[in-house]
């Protein structure tokens, strides 16, 4: 378990923090006016980060069984627009940078009109053949946090 001190030097009120793992408050010098030692104003214990414990993740799961993630603090997502892509050769003009592979990519939005936009401009890229091999709209999916 980690502990989570809050510090205020006593002179000059600055204020900093250390995560340690003994319950003991720790001995630390204040940095601007050089106090022997500051005061322990908060000991906290758990998670060191209160942003982290308030993360919702989302997944989406494409037809080819690949995982899509996404972690956020604010936002709420509802579907994951996938666009997959063909493997394609080295570009003529950067011959050094190899061909790249096939991959997949998502772009995550809160409705479906925004999703039909994002998948219709994908759609337009397959028929002018840019390698888009397909477009899938998928629901997302809450696996933590609260939404």
């Amino acid at each position: 378990m980690k502990f989570r001190f809050n510090l205020c030097c006593p002179k000059c009120g600055r204020r900093s923090f250390a995560v340690l793992d003994d319950p003991k408050p720790p001995v630390m010098n204040c940095g601007d006016c050089l106090v022997d030692r500051t005061e322990v104003v908060e000991m906290r214990l758990g998670s060191t980060t209160r942003q982290h414990s308030r993360r919702k993740i989302y997944r989406a799961i494409d037809s080819r069984g690949k995982i899509h993630k996404r972690t956020t603090a604010d936002r709420t997502y509802a579907f994951a627009v996938v666009t997959h892509y063909a493997a394609r050769p080295a570009p003529a003009h950067l011959p050094a940078l190899g061909p790249s592979a096939a991959h997949s990519e998502a772009e995550w939005c809160s409705r479906r009109d925004l999703a039909e936009n994002i998948a219709r401009r994908s759609r337009r890229q397959q028929e002018s053949g840019n390698y888009v091999e397909g477009v899938e709209i998928l629901e997302a999916e809450l696996v933590r946090g609260v939404s």
